[in-house]
């Protein structure tokens, strides 16, 4: 199977920018905070790119909110805080992305090397409006009954016996 050299260079230097933009992108999310507020800035709850609550505020007016309200008001803060380091996340992600986009394919690399279509991400089941089993969850007990239904397979082969 030929190599195209000057494509592996190339390849090289775009393996070595997905690099460095993953590390930046690592370095950014590391320090990202957003935050909202509730009940006319009265709750403000800041969150960090993980969406963990970092720091809750009350002004000096809290007083004036009942239990409820207060709660309803950091439930709504912590919301809109979750909402906005969405938007930030996103906004940061974008250059991790066209970097991958503009990555030279193995097919670039090796001139007789089939393409294969995108499959999906690894991990993720392909995309379908229906569940596998209806509208069923499965359960511990599922697992415990498949695991006792399947079959013994022995490692060890009598053939050579």
């Amino acid at each position: 199977m030929p190599v195209h050299s000057e494509a592996v260079a190339a390849a090289m230097e775009s393996y070595h920018r997905q690099m460095q933009a993953i590390e930046e992108f690592r370095r950014r999310r590391a320090r990202l905070t957003a935050s909202g507020s509730a009940q006319g800035n009265t709750v403000t709850v800041t969150v960090n790119a993980d969406n963990l609550v970092v720091e809750t505020r009350f002004a000096d007016n809290i007083g004036e909110l009942g239990y409820d309200d207060i709660a309803a008001a950091v439930t709504e803060a912590a919301t809109a805080a979750s909402a906005a380091m969405a938007v930030k996340t996103e906004e940061i992600t974008r250059a991790l992305i066209a970097e991958r986009r503009n990555a030279p394919e193995l097919s670039d690399l090796f001139a007789d090397l089939p393409v294969f279509p995108e499959t999906g991400r690894p991990g993720t089941a392909p995309e379908s409006s229906e569940r596998p089993h209806g509208d069923r969850t499965a359960t511990h007990d599922d697992f415990d009954t498949a695991v006792a239904r399947r079959p013994v397979r022995s490692r060890i082969s009598d053939s050579g016996w």
